[in-house]
């Protein structure tokens, strides 16, 4: 199993259905101890936590509802009790009140919480949910849930109002604090001033709607919640015509009477949100064929109708109140140190619930939380209007059929018109200056700064923005990532890149202006050329700039100067330009039309279909060679099993619970600066040829348990092969490699060719990167490249083509032979590197 922190996924919004039956753990005492009728509310004290990833004993499979502890209400427990005893202060009095409620309610309340919470936001028919193993009164555990306290602190007396004074309103400045809510009329120039958040208390006076907030919901949602067979029975008592009766038709069928008053032989006795439950009996038909009115002499629609028909049938629901499931996530995100999105603090509470069911074991590491991750409650709150910020972009630009307007018509616009003021806010908070606290927080920690998110976001926007030809606003945005040095700086290599190729390419400001005249235009766009090869350099001299983008502004540096007519003899001559592998050809048999940004599809020797990848691999397993389409597999697991107590050496601050597979700052540069003596050593030992050892040693104990640890993979990666590979590749070569991923390992993981070949009886390994039609090497896959190249490891770029490719390729190689000598213009050849005269990023 792959064991990449990015892929914890498992049960995402919905619990894994393969823990149903290991859903306790050993016997507890009496778990009805903890609730509210031997305890005072949120004083309760929490059950002894199991330590023993072993599944429950098989006695307890037929033990009582009250001599049980699920796992689910353990891992609650366990997160309410830390945060509230440390970081409370991250929580209002009202928040702190309502998880407080939460600890205390019986314990079949709780488990009937975390279990919804792991669910997606949707409402659940009572009668759909099967917890009858820890639920015996299941409708008791919905009533504690449906309970309304108000938790809300009294409001002060609202003061009498103050004679109108004609003053310009001054804002209100704290520190540190990023404001997401400015007015979007707002004078772009003016500089922008960090707001205090007007902060309006969330509604926590009940954990679970019911079937009253149902009945308010649209007609659609109240639909949905209706079988196949439920809806077809309600679409004939309504006469709707079906079409085809699928259950959309079924459901757009009903949903067009939405707008017409119904008569009365369709009326129905309508919920009543006094009686609970209770019809109405106030709705009287006036004749066989009369209009049909409520209570309050309102015209019955037939959505009304439609609704209470559904609602009568689909009987008690639940769902959980929108504001106790935010604060449970914020109370996920402070335990977990969940990175970016509110969505993964699920997947990170699903993580701690697969260690609790011996489904997932993690690292032996020892946890020390500083408790200094979110300094203050208003920064935690602008952090997570940050990821929100960030969430509804992506949420926009991923819309299914969206398209920059006007290709899009008015519904493009609009949704164009949403993001582009989202960006604006993003940006607006990038042009602050860092203020002392921030400078000196420790880099691995600043992504959970508030600009960490908006940093991304207003990069998604540069990128959008170049595809709408607006390159004004790109620049800016650009400008504005470059003018801060606190967060991402790895991207700074890409950000200098893009900006320079954006002035380069493109016509900027009044040049871009149709009423620009010629000699003026020529004069601009000289200089714009001359702004563009400036950014270039300042990229190079860069501290930030890692190697994966130096060539690439070498590259550009070249072609500006180019464009530019600098004489040959004063352009700039960079000596460390990256190595070019040897290419080769391969021919197959394509099954598939080309399709762009579709993977292509040939022939594999059994005839079965396969992509490129496994095409070549079969090529080379013919010629002597065994192999892996492994990507960046294979040299991950070597790093990690060969450098296995340093990664998980006890560094303060880095493991902040028990359910991490990597330490915070692994994909930071602080990660080499702290353990530099304990690498240095390391790589030393792997020099003499000892990393088999180390990776030996590490592979027998932690294999068995299947650890769950960065960039592993037990499943796919024998300890046999990695053991050759180790061998074949060399100790010298292999320390210079593992040391990319020691000072880089985020930026190290991608790029890597994609077969790693190997060859036990001739003591040989290289790796081969597959490109099918069109595609060409990335300047990740160059970088990667010129290091194993540097390292003394072969490399080859293998072009996968047809028959008919490949003769139109002798051809024309044919053709330019003849022409050599002759002053004909020379093609590139296959040996060339791919994509050399080609710019990726246009």
């Amino acid at each position: 199993m792959a064991a990449e922190p990015a892929t914890e996924g498992d049960g995402l919004g919905e619990p894994p259905t393969k823990l149903a039956r290991t859903d306790e753990s050993p016997t507890i005492a009496e778990a009805r101890a903890t609730s509210p009728s031997s305890s005072p509310a949120g004083t309760a004290e929490t059950p002894q936590l199991d330590t023993d990833d072993s599944p429950p004993p098989s006695d307890l499979e037929e033990a009582t509802v009250e001599k049980r502890v699920s796992f689910y209400v353990q891992a609650a427990d366990e997160i309410l009790e830390a945060v509230l005893k440390h970081e409370a202060f991250l929580f209002s009095e009202a928040e702190q009140a309502a998880l407080k409620r939460l600890r205390g309610l019986d314990y079949q309340a709780r488990y009937l919480f975390v279990r919804l919470y792991l669910r997606k936001s949707s409402w659940i028919r009572l009668r759909g949910i099967s917890y009858e193993r820890d639920i015996d009164d299941l409708n008791a555990a919905c009533q504690a849930l449906w309970e309304r306290v108000d938790f809300a602190p009294p409001r002060p007396p609202t003061p009498p109002p103050a004679p109108p004074v004609d003053v310009k309103p001054v804002k209100v400045e704290e520190p540190g604090v990023i404001d997401l809510t400015g007015d979007d009329d707002d004078d772009e120039e003016e500089e922008p001033k960090p707001l205090v958040v007007v902060e309006e208390e969330p509604d926590l006076s009940s954990l679970a709607m019911g079937r009253e907030q149902l009945a308010l919901e649209d007609s659609e949602v109240i639909l949905g919640l209706l079988s196949l067979e439920e809806l077809v029975a309600l679409g004939k008592k309504m006469k709707v015509n079906p079409g085809k009766g699928s259950r959309r038709e079924w459901t757009q069928g009903l949903l067009k009477t939405s707008n017409q008053s119904t008569l009365s032989f369709f009326a129905s006795p309508v919920l009543s949100t006094k009686g609970k439950g209770k019809e109405n009996s106030d709705v009287k038909p006036l004749g066989s064929f009369g209009v049909g009115f409520d209570a309050k002499g309102n015209k019955l629609k037939a959505s009304n109708v439609v609704s209470s028909h559904a609602l009568k049938t689909i009987g008690s629901v639940i769902q959980l109140s929108p504001a106790y499931r935010s604060l449970f996530d914020r109370l996920s995100l402070v335990y977990h140190r969940t990175s970016y999105t509110a969505s993964s603090n699920t997947t990170s509470f699903t993580a701690s619930l697969l260690a609790r069911f011996g489904k997932r074991r993690y690292p032996d590491y020892e946890v020390s939380r500083t408790f200094a991750i979110f300094s203050s409650r208003s920064l935690l709150q602008q952090y997570e209007q940050g990821l929100e910020v960030e969430r509804q972009i992506e949420e926009i630009l991923g819309e299914s059929g969206w398209t920059p307007a006007p290709a899009g018509g008015g519904r493009s616009r609009k949704v164009e018109g949403t993001w582009r003021e989202l960006c604006k806010e993003a940006e607006r908070e990038m042009k602050m200056e860092e203020d002392d606290d921030e400078k000196r927080l420790l880099y691995y920690r600043r992504r959970f700064h508030p600009g960490w998110p908006l940093t991304r976001v207003v990069y998604k926007a540069a990128s959008i923005f170049a595809k709408l030809d607006d390159h004004d606003r790109e620049v800016s945005l650009l400008r504005a990532l470059l003018a801060q040095t606190s967060f991402r700086r790895g991207k700074r290599g890409a950000w200098y890149d893009r900006l320079a190729l954006g002035m380069m390419r493109y016509p900027l400001g009044d040049e871009a202006k149709p009423d620009c005249k010629p000699k003026k235009k020529e004069r601009l766009a000289r200089q714009r050329k001359l702004d563009a090869l400036e950014v270039c350099l300042k990229g190079l001299e860069d501290p930030y700039t890692h190697l994966v983008y130096r060539s690439s502004l070498q590259r550009r540096i070249q072609r500006i100067e180019s464009s530019l007519d600098v004489p040959k003899a004063e352009r700039r001559v960079f000596d460390a330009l990256l190595a070019k592998s040897e290419h080769r050809i391969m021919e197959g048999e394509r099954l598939d039309e080309p399709t762009i940004g579709k993977k292509s599809v040939w022939r594999a020797s059994d005839g079965a279909e396969c992509g490129v990848e496994e095409l070549a691999l079969e090529q080379y397993e013919r010629e002597g060679w065994k192999g892996f389409h492994s990507e960046n597999g294979i040299l991950t697991t070597i790093f990690t099993l060969t450098f296995w107590d340093i990664v998980f050496a006890p560094v303060n601050g880095v493991f902040e619970t028990k359910y991490q597979s990597a330490p915070l700052d692994l994909s930071t540069d602080a990660f080499a600066i702290v353990r530099r003596p304990l690498i240095n050593d390391r790589l030393a030992a792997i020099r003499r040829g000892e990393a088999a050892s180390f990776l030996e040693k590490n592979d027998d104990r932690e294999r068995p348990r299947g650890t769950w640890a960065v960039g592993v993979n037990w499943e796919k990666f024998a300890k046999q092969d990695l053991l050759e590979i180790v061998q074949c590749i060399g100790g010298e070569a292999l320390a210079t490699i593992l040391t990319m991923f020691c000072e880089e390992y985020g930026h190290r993981t991608g790029g890597i060719p994609d077969l790693c070949l190997w060859n036990p009886a001739l003591s040989l390994c290289k790796f081969s990167e597959v490109k099918g039609p069109g595609d060409h090497l990335s300047e990740t896959q160059k970088v990667w490249i010129d290091v194993l190249l540097g390292a003394g490891v072969e490399v080859e770029v293998c072009r996968v083509v047809t028959s008919e490719e490949k003769d139109e390729m002798d051809r024309k190689e044919r053709e330019r032979s003849k022409g050599k000598g002759k002053g004909r213009k020379r093609g590139r050849t296959v040996g060339s590197e791919d994509g050399e005269d080609e710019d990726e990023d246009e």
